[in-house]
């Protein structure tokens, strides 16, 4: 389970990375431009952006709702910390939606690759080695989850 230092910088941050619509749907882009950027097969998972370039997946219905989506999905393990029985219930579902497109436990690690980057692009330049840390606890927690459901 998450430390009370990592609960509190991932709540911390999450109210940055998440402060409203605009800011989610940004960020959401800018953190699937990172993935996509780093690690290009991943976007063979995603047919529905197409080609879509950088811009457009902040700005089409697509890429705004696929956005919102994920960050809803974070945005309830973040609000349920302290509930572990929920915690784990998320993640089961996490691991499930996943598994049944064909994404295993080592994507999650890639998205663990580019985690710190898309950290310090969100939050200004410079997320600190705690938040980078925390926001590490939490993906490793569901990359872990995910391979024990894989099992």
């Amino acid at each position: 389970s998450l430390q009370p230092a990592s609960k509190s910088a991932l709540a911390s941050s999450w109210k940055t990375l998440a402060k409203d619509a605009a800011t989610i749907q940004n960020n959401g882009a800018t953190l699937f431009s990172l993935l996509f950027k780093q690690f290009p097969d991943t976007r063979n998972y995603f047919t529905h952006f197409g080609n879509m370039s950088d811009a457009e997946m902040k700005t089409t219905g697509v890429g705004k709702a696929h956005s919102m989506a994920v960050f809803a999905g974070i945005g309830s393990m973040i609000d349920s910390m302290d509930d572990a029985d929920c915690m784990n219930g998320l993640a089961l579902k996490l691991s499930r939606n996943h598994i049944q497109r064909k994404i295993g436990a080592s994507r999650f690690g890639e998205m663990r690759q580019v985690f710190p980057n898309f950290l310090d692009e969100a939050l200004g330049g410079g997320a600190s080695g705690d938040v980078k840390g925390a926001w590490d606890a939490l993906l490793a927690y569901l990359q872990d989850n995910k391979q024990a459901q894989a099992l």
